[in-house]
C-alpha cells in the first residue's frame, strides 16, 4: 500500500495485516534497520538527501521484496507500508507477487492537505513515532509522486476499518500481498 506521507498508511496497514495474519513490512522501519539508525531518530534534511537518497530508497525497496519473497514463498500474507511513488515501484511488488502466485493489490491512502498539516503536528510531540516526514516533504513528494494506473482508493480520514473493508473485500482467500 502505498500514498504520500500521513494518509493514515501506516495505521491502516497495521490493521491490515492483524486482520489477515500477515506479515507487516513497512518502509521507515526498514530503512532505519539497513542503515543502523535508531528509529525514532528524526531525520530533518531534504527528501532526496541521507537516509532518503535514491540509491537508500532502491535498497531499502531491493530489501522489502527480497522480505516479502520470502513470506509469500513460505505461505504467508505480506502487507507493504511504503510511499511507492512511482509506478515502477509499485509494478516491482506485484511482478513479485505473481511469481509467487499470490493476488496482490495496490491501496492508495490519500488525505487533504489539512488533514496532513495536522497529523504532521502531532507526530512532532509523539516520541515513539518512526516517519520523519515533515511538511515539506510533503510538498515535494506530492509534486513528485506517479499516480497509480490501477489502485484501491481510500480515504485516510474514514475510520480505518472502511480501508481495510475495502481492501478485504477485493481479495481472494488465501496468500496475499498488499503492496
Amino acid at each position: 500500500m502505498g500514498g504520500l506521507p500521513a494518509t493514515g498508511k501506516s495505521t491502516v496497514a497495521r490493521k491490515i495485516a492483524t486482520a489477515m495474519g500477515a506479515a507487516l513490512l513497512r518502509s521507515d522501519v526498514v530503512r532505519k534497520s539497513l542503515l543502523g539508525i535508531p528509529l525514532t531518530r528524526r531525520w530533518t534534511g531534504g527528501m532526496h538527501e541521507g537516509p532518503y537518497a535514491p540509491d537508500v530508497t532502491r535498497r531499502t525497496y531491493a530489501h522489502m521484496r527480497e522480505e516479502a519473497e520470502g513470506h509469500l514463498r513460505a505461505g504467508r500474507s505480506v502487507v507493504v507500508d511504503a510511499t511507492l511513488p512511482e509506478e515502477a515501484g509499485r509494478d516491482a511488488f506485484a511482478r513479485l507477487a505473481r511469481e509467487c502466485g499470490c493476488p496482490s493489490r495496490f491501496l492508495l491512502m490519500e488525505a487533504p492537505e489539512a488533514t496532513i498539516r495536522e497529523r504532521m503536528q502531532a507526530r512532532q510531540a509523539e516520541a515513539d513515532e518512526v516517519s520523519d516526514a515533515g511538511f515539506e516533504v510533503w510538498r515535494q513528494a506530492r509534486r513528485e509522486y506517479e499516480m497509480p494506473r490501477s489502485a484501491l482508493r481510500a480515504d485516510g480520514c474514514s475510520a480505518p476499518w472502511h480501508a481495510v473493508s475495502l481492501l478485504l473485500d477485493s481479495l481472494a482467500t488465501g496468500r496475499s500481498a498488499v503492496c
